[in-house]
């Protein structure tokens, strides 16, 4: 290296390369001339959210003046490269963070440009340059929450008729988490709840709620579901909802008799008003009322069948 380099460089750095040339060739070899040091990543460990203090040291900046005398007294100072509320700061040569917090999601890397400028008051006065790289890693801070659900928000309860299909989607869980990367990438459970039997399902990726067995409202009406979100980073963060699926009513059953066939003797001196048989028949549907009719076989118009199912004579019986 040629004399009246200002050297700055740092004992942390991973990596280093000195790329910088004498920009004023001719000078006399008691200049000092720039130059500039990368060092790549020299930060891999800090973790946004805990400083909150200033004084964390990351990095040890060596810098040196091959000339001697007062040419050799310098100071150290960052040119650019930090936000606005200044996140870091040089004591000595000690470059370090400030109370201000790191934030991963708001910025992940930081190219500080830190400059050695000789202080002595004769001219010229060089510098050297260096390029100091911090790589900020994040830290699973945020618990993922449940937005709502859609087409129904998460105070509202959703529907679903009891008539629909295995595989029908019944309503969609939206969650959030403020974390980046696999802090934020979410994951869906049902862990449990009160009526689901296996009725109900979610989609572990995207939240969706769907059927996996047939619904019956005259068994359930309703299925509470404990709802788990989960966030996929090495120390997960997680949280739990209630949700409550009401089940609609659908007039999905037949009318159905204890008996298919009834048979029964009448003397030919039955009057007119004599009961013949009484049917006993149901719906399973819930507050459903049944009618009867007689639709063949009664031609002359001998029988009637009453609104609760009594078959009487309807005139004289006459052999």
């Amino acid at each position: 290296m040629k004399p009246g380099f200002i050297v700055v460089s740092s004992n942390m750095a991973t990596k280093s390369e000195i790329f910088g040339i004498n920009e004023q060739e001719g000078k006399k070899s008691n200049d000092c001339n720039a130059f500039m040091y990368e060092s790549p990543n020299i930060v891999s460990n800090l973790k946004t959210g805990i400083v909150v203090s200033s004084g964390v040291s990351l990095a040890d900046l060596l810098c040196s003046d091959v000339d001697s005398g007062n040419n050799a007294v310098y100071s150290i100072s960052i040119l650019s490269g930090d936000d606005t509320t200044n996140k870091f700061i040089l004591s000595g040569t000690q470059l370090q963070t400030t109370s201000n917090v790191l934030d991963y999601e708001a910025r992940k890397t930081y190219k500080l440009v830190v400059t050695a400028t000789e202080t002595y008051t004769s001219t010229p006065q060089f510098t050297g340059t260096a390029y100091v790289f911090v790589t900020v890693n994040g830290v699973n801070e945020f618990t993922p929450s449940i937005n709502g659900t859609s087409p129904s928000t998460v105070t509202a309860i959703p529907m679903v008729a009891e008539n629909v299909g295995i595989g029908t989607t019944v309503c969609r869980v939206i969650g959030s988490d403020q974390d980046d990367g696999n802090d934020g990438l979410l994951q869906y459970a049902i862990i449990g709840g009160s009526g689901n039997t296996g009725v109900l399902a979610i989609d572990k990726v995207y939240g969706y709620i769907y059927t996996v067995r047939d619904l019956d409202y005259e068994t359930l009406t309703s299925h509470v579901l404990n709802i788990q979100i989960k966030d996929t980073g090495s120390s997960p963060r997680s949280s739990t909802y209630i949700m409550t699926i009401t089940v609609t009513d659908v007039n999905d059953n037949t009318p159905s008799c204890s008996h298919y066939f009834y048979s029964r003797t009448l003397t030919e001196t039955a009057s007119s008003g004599t009961t013949v048989v009484t049917l006993n028949c149901s719906d399973i549907d819930t507050g459903t009322t049944l009618s009867y009719a007689i639709t063949s076989g009664n031609t002359d118009g001998t029988f009637t069948i009453s609104s609760a199912g009594v078959v009487t004579t309807n005139k004289d019986i006459k052999f």
